[in-house]
């Protein structure tokens, strides 16, 4: 199956950024505690970068923006790969989780909301973050079985997956307090506010345009309907 696919592309991209992020020795064994910890931080940076991706490409999906260089079905296709992408690195960064000696997790406490003992709320955030994007990139393939209204509904949750996440990141994250780190969380959510708030003007404006084009049509068939029964 496609989404299959999407799942090993995912895994082995997700690996290989994380790799390339952690500059560090990968000779020794995976639970050893250095590598382990790079990986926590790196996966976690990592599929935030690819579910800010997503979130880009689903808002330039349906306001249709730079639609002379992306076409809607290519940018809904790169929608669907970072989506699957930012899951294999959520998955890493969960199994690096488990694999932490210093703040140890238990399998409950990763699929759980607020089991942690660390920074309970927090984490919590950061499950919730990736139950709602489990459900937003599988439910492209129940798409013919849900209605529109429903489909629109699940898709806003788009927004808090991407909220929640944001906050985990900064609250849990050991490297938000660093330069960069913080000009991802603030560069993707000026870009996800932006292109946010251009929807919801390109929806009215739409939606007036419409109403306009209905009132005209109304407009012309009372004039007709007068001047018939005028004659």
């Amino acid at each position: 199956m496609r989404f299959l696919g999407y799942l090993i592309a995912g895994a082995v991209g997700a690996t290989v950024a994380t790799l390339a992020l952690d500059g560090a020795d990968w000779s020794g064994l995976l639970g050893s505690q250095p590598v382990t910890w790079l990986t926590i931080r790196t996966s976690g940076i990592v599929a935030y970068l690819l579910l800010s991706a997503s979130t880009v490409l689903g808002l330039l999906t349906s306001s249709r923006i730079l639609t002379r260089w992306l076409q809607p079905p290519a940018t809904l296709e790169l929608h669907r790969i970072f989506s699957f992408m930012s899951l294999a690195a959520l998955g890493v960064h969960g199994g690096a989780l488990l694999l932490d000696q210093v703040e140890p997790f238990t399998v409950p406490q990763v699929l759980t909301p607020f089991l942690s003992s660390y920074r309970p709320g927090a984490v919590a955030m950061g499950i919730l973050s990736g139950y709602i994007s489990v459900a937003l990139t599988f439910s492209f393939y129940a798409r013919a079985q849900i209605k529109s209204r429903i489909w629109r509904a699940l898709h806003f949750s788009a927004f808090a997956a991407f909220a929640l996440a944001t906050v985990h990141g900064v609250m849990v994250g050991s490297d938000s307090g660093v330069a960069w780190v913080q000009a991802i969380y603030l560069a993707s959510g000026a870009l996800v506010l932006f292109l946010t708030l251009m929807r919801i003007l390109g929806g009215r404006h739409v939606r007036a345009r419409r109403s306009s084009s209905k009132t005209q049509i109304r407009s012309e068939s009372d004039v007709q309907l007068s001047h018939k029964t005028a004659i």
